[in-house]
């Protein structure tokens, strides 16, 4: 299976005493599949493809980048350059984020980056 990758950002995961993880989480891959979540809007479906080659631990910060998994048939017109948004595993909050740089691909024929 192969994804575009769609924007980078920025993810804090909160210490586990505060609600977050209890174990680390790697960001690269296509492994970890999180769901955003802008103020109280829908959960928005991601996987994270590009990020730090060791995993990141409660309580750090990392960038990488990620592919929206329901493009195009879920919108994610909320997830624009500079928005703060939570992460989500099911119902529990893990985390915060930010939107780094959202890539746009325009024109026909327009390359995604594909991995």
């Amino acid at each position: 299976m192969s994804f575009s990758l769609d924007a980078r950002v920025e993810l804090t995961f909160k210490q586990t005493a505060d609600g977050g993880r209890t174990t680390p989480v790697l960001l690269q891959g296509f492994k970890y599949r999180p769901h955003l979540q802008v103020a109280d809007g829908e959960y928005l479906g991601v996987v994270c493809g590009l990020g730090p080659e060791t995993p990141v631990s409660p309580g750090e910060t990392a960038s990488c980048e990620l592919a929206f998994t329901y493009s195009p048939g879920v919108s994610y017109g909320q997830l624009v350059e500079g928005v703060v948004f939570k992460v989500m595993e099911g119902s529990t909050c893990v985390g915060a984020g930010r939107v780094l740089e959202r890539y746009v691909y325009a024109g026909v024929g327009a390359q995604r980056k594909q991995i």
